[in-house]
């Protein structure tokens, strides 16, 4: 079972629920690379059954794969040399650069449905009370293909990007400034700056208290110097530790707190999974309040003062940011 390690987060806007977001992803199932395909890329299954969607304990799991075929270029391209050199020898004369380009394309061809496949699975984390969605990829470009494959089938999409009133580079210069983060977070033992000139040099603190003096005046002089924070780990209530980003990603997610007692008294793989998974969901559900508020909230639509706390789903009041 795949666990969580990046988020890149998203909000939605509208009242849909699991029956429309499982209709949505089954309009772009995955299907297995065909023989004369590089790529292949849908929806899922979590747990091999019917539904696209798994609900854990009112968290929604589902899973986007892409299969691709291996056949590197450069081994393309030394056996048509070798095969141009045979023809070449044979003719009395080489190839032009058409037909050379033409050969390449008929060995790829016919060494295509040959060619190992590899397979990658990227969860995807659903809040229907709070309206968050989120996709474990260690990049944008990941997580916008992965959006991308919905957009294609919605008809109206709901999807926007999570955003905060402070840029999290300039929230998290003031926390290094401070020696601390507020409310339930604190500061780790990872940093890195990078200056906002041509050179775009990076300095990196790993493994080094960031309150310690020294290194907190190294830091502000960073920061004076006009590096800014580009990366932050931090650490949620003793719960959950992971690293925040300039663009608003969460890296390197990584539960502190204690297993649950139950996990290993779970049944099979599935059980022990969907015990972790509810238990990293219901910590997230709780932590992404205060990481907004400690971002100066997010921004107002519509002309309203502040992202309304009504549920998307329900109509509920959604939990507003909370050191819990």
């Amino acid at each position: 079972m795949i666990e969580f390690k990046n988020l890149r987060l998203y909000r939605w806007d509208g009242p849909e629920g699991r029956t429309y977001w499982n209709e949505l992803f089954l309009r772009s199932p995955f299907l297995p690379v065909g023989p004369q395909n590089e790529t292949s890329e849908g929806w899922a299954p979590p747990f091999g059954d019917d539904e696209a969607i798994a609900d854990i304990g009112g968290h929604w799991l589902a899973h986007w794969v892409r299969e691709e075929r291996i056949l590197p270029a450069s081994v393309v391209k030394a056996e048509a040399e070798q095969r141009a050199e045979a023809i070449a020898e044979e003719r009395g004369y080489p190839l032009s650069r058409k037909e050379l380009r033409d050969l390449r394309e008929a060995i790829r061809a016919e060494w295509l449905p040959r060619a190992f496949t590899r397979r990658r699975r990227v969860p995807v984390w659903i809040d229907p009370r709070e309206g968050w969605f989120a996709v474990d990829a260690g990049s944008l470009a990941l997580a916008e293909r992965v959006i991308d494959t919905l957009r294609a089938s919605a008809e109206r999409f709901p999807l926007k990007p999570w955003r905060t009133r402070l840029a999290p580079a300039s929230a998290m210069a003031d926390w290094l400034l401070a020696g601390e983060a507020p409310g339930p977070f604190s500061l780790e033992d990872e940093v890195q700056l990078e200056a906002q000139d041509d050179s775009r040099a990076l300095v990196r603190y790993a493994r080094l208290p960031l309150q310690e003096e020294k290194v907190a005046a190294e830091i502000r002089a960073h920061l004076a110097a006009g590096k800014r924070p580009t990366r932050l780990a931090l650490a949620y209530a003793d719960r959950l530790s992971f690293a925040l980003t300039a663009d608003g990603a969460l890296k390197r997610l990584a539960r502190t707190d204690a297993e649950d007692e139950t996990a290993g008294e779970a049944r099979d793989a599935r059980e022990r999974f969907e015990g972790r998974f509810y238990l990293f969901a219901e910590t997230l559900r709780a932590m992404l309040p205060a990481l907004s508020a400690a971002l100066g909230g997010e921004p107002a639509e519509d002309g309203e003062q502040g992202k309304s706390s009504t549920s998307p789903i329900s109509g509920k009041a959604g939990s507003q940011a909370s050191s819990a």
